[in-house]
């Protein structure tokens, strides 16, 4: 057991940190330049931070249009420090967006940022696209605005929670903590201490990509503390291999639907953000259950998820997600697709009508046996082509069920 400071109670403990971790970093004789743009900014940590994004993206960006009139090549380290300060960006605006301190970004800041992120590659050069525009500099007017909101004061110092461990995976340890405040019970991801630069990157990847989901079969994450490479999140008890475990031979078949439903409804909702989740299993879906027994689908671990400009695979990765399709080691795990993300869904739905991990496909109605085996076909092409039409595909074939 251990202690930590929710950061949720201590908002300047937030700002001081991560201001000093941006410091660090791109500490610049320019910030000068910029101080009496956000001089109206009262919170001290927060000023300072503007001034130094500020100051630290401009030259940036100043490079970025010199290249793109060029050799349309931005090279290594220029790329790794934008893409570190847009990170460092995404996760001030994610944590403050609620609070007091909730800013705006210049829209054409915004738009440059949103652009880049689709290029700019963390190892080595980035190549820049031939439509990229030039960039139109802001020098004497700020690029982060603040927000009309009111303070709601709960304590005059921060809280400490004892912690329990609950479990680990390849990249972080799992604790749980208990909020007095709010009577509940929150769950705390920690990376850990061994990873790689490019590791850590993909932690923060997951809290960031999290944090613009909002749908009631994702588990939700609330801040992160960039000091320890750790986020505080909704808290699930049960992993769906634990819950069948323990409820398998009293859940009627109306219950099984039900889960399946859910796990339609989490997919569409994912698939649709364009984000591929690649390491589905029965520990990474979770069931929330109520006083009321209803039961609800919490999809979690999106360490693995693939965007469309991401740039964290290599060809010669190696395979992970339990569930995965074996074809993945012939064609690279840097080629998942949709088909693949079907593959390992069918194995979860099976396993929610079966019960069973070990066992053959679901084999008490002929219809949804074979919709099993299409799901899972060792051809590729023969595979549903999306969750919808994997849904109503299966809407069909199970009223011979209920």
């Amino acid at each position: 057991m251990f202690y930590i400071t929710l950061i949720d109670h201590s908002l300047e403990r937030f700002l001081k940190g991560n201001y000093e971790g941006i410091n660090r970093k791109f500490s610049t004789d320019d910030v000068f330049i910029y101080k009496d743009i956000y001089k109206d900014i009262s919170n001290e940590y927060l000023r300072e931070t503007f001034i130094l994004i500020h100051a630290s993206i401009n030259p940036l960006l100043s490079f970025l249009n010199e290249k793109n009139i060029g050799n349309k090549n931005y090279n290594a380290e220029p790329s790794r420090r934008l893409s570190d300060l847009i990170d460092k960006i995404r996760i001030l605006f994610a944590r403050l967006k609620d609070t007091s301190l909730a800013f705006k970004i210049n829209d054409h800041y915004e738009d440059i940022m949103n652009q880049c992120r689709e290029f700019i590659s963390y190892s080595g050069g980035s190549a820049i696209p031939v439509e990229f525009p030039r960039i139109n500099l802001v020098e004497y007017d700020p690029i982060f605005t603040m927000m009309n909101k009111t303070d709601v004061i709960r304590f005059q110092k921060s809280d400490a929670f004892e912690t329990l461990f609950k479990g680990e995976g390849s990249y972080a340890n799992v604790y749980k903590f208990h909020d007095t405040h709010y009577n509940e019970t929150f769950a705390l991801k920690r990376a850990k201490k061994n990873l790689s630069p490019k590791e850590i990157v993909r932690f923060k990847n997951e809290y960031l990509e999290l944090s613009k989901l909002d749908s009631p079969y994702i588990v939700r994450v609330y801040n992160y503390n960039d000091q320890n490479n750790e986020y505080t999140m909704e808290y699930v008890k049960d992993t769906l291999a634990k819950y069948m475990r323990a409820n398998n031979t009293k859940l009627s078949i109306k219950d099984r639907l039900s889960i399946i439903n859910q796990i339609f409804k989490a997919f569409k909702y994912i698939h649709s953000k364009e984000l591929l989740h690649r390491d589905i299993s029965h520990s990474n879906i979770l069931i929330k259950t109520h006083d009321d027994g209803t039961t609800i689908v919490k999809v979690s671990d999106f360490g693995l998820v693939k965007t469309n400009d991401s740039t964290l695979t290599d060809p010669d990765s190696s395979i992970k997600g339990s569930l995965n399709d074996n074809h993945l080691r012939v064609v690279g795990f840097d080629k998942y697709e949709i088909k693949h993300e079907i593959y390992a869904l069918i194995q979860v739905i099976n396993f929610v009508l079966t019960g069973n991990t070990k066992g053959g496909l679901y084999n008490k109605d002929k219809n949804v046996h074979d919709f099993l085996l299409r799901g899972c076909s060792a051809n590729i092409e023969e595979r549903f082509g999306s969750v919808e039409e994997m849904e109503s595909e299966f809407i069909k074939v199970r009223r011979k069920l209920l």
